[in-house]
This record gives C-alpha cells, structure tokens and sequence, in this order.
C-alpha cells in the first residue's frame, strides 16, 4: 500500500504544475494583452495630438540665411538656370532667326565694336 501512496502524491504534484502552468500563461496572456491595448491607447493619444497640432495655423518665422558652402552662389545658380529654359521654351521657333542676326551683327560695322569688347572682358576674366 505504501506503494500506491507513494504514487498518488506524484500524480497530484504533477497535476498541480500543470495547473499552475495554465495559471501562468493565462497571467501572461492577460499582461500581454493588457499591454497591448495601453500601447492603441497610446497611439490613439498621439494621433489625436498631431491632428490637433496640424489644425492650427502655423506661424511664420523669419528664415535665417541658409549657409552656402563651397565655390558659387547656389540660389543665382538656380535662377540663372530657371531664366535659362524659360528663355528657350518662350522662343523656341525664334533661336534660330536670333543666331544668324548674331552672326550678321558681327560681320557688320558694329562687328570692331564687339570684338574689342570681348577681348576686353576677357582681359578681365583671366587676369
């Protein structure tokens, strides 16, 4: 008899881990679970205070000169540039006219004048 005894207090000792390993996991299920609904509810505060933030008007700060680093100015680069092609697609059709009125220019009595002035600005240029 001591025998079955012996076993029965096994069979309930193992019974109760078993229980006690439902216990936990159902008390981790319930944390995590708890955990979880506490993060939606924080993103829910978070998203509630961006639309809150982008409903108001935003004010305008003076803008503070932006750094340029390196050689060139970056912003006439820029203009320069936009003035460029918007040359070029206004007179598309005319740059053609536009070039041999150039070339007749300077094979004309202004030609001398041109000529000396570009010399002259490329006096200037190289130094």
């Amino acid at each position: 008899m001591a025998a079955k005894k012996k076993s029965s207090k096994r069979s309930k000792k193992s019974a109760r881990g078993k229980k006690t390993a439902k216990r936990k996991t159902k008390k981790t299920r319930a944390a995590a679970s708890r955990r979880t609904s506490a993060k939606t509810k924080r993103t829910k505060k978070t998203a509630k205070r961006k639309t809150a933030k982008r409903a108001k008007p935003a004010k305008k700060r003076a803008a503070a000169p932006k750094r340029e680093f390196g050689e060139g100015n970056y912003k006439a680069t820029r203009e320069f540039d936009k003035a460029q092609t918007d040359f070029v697609a206004k007179n598309r059709d005319r740059i053609p006219e536009m070039g041999r009125e150039a070339a007749d220019t300077l094979d004309g009595p202004e030609g001398v004048e041109l000529e000396q002035a570009e010399q002259e600005t490329l006096k200037h240029a190289h130094g």
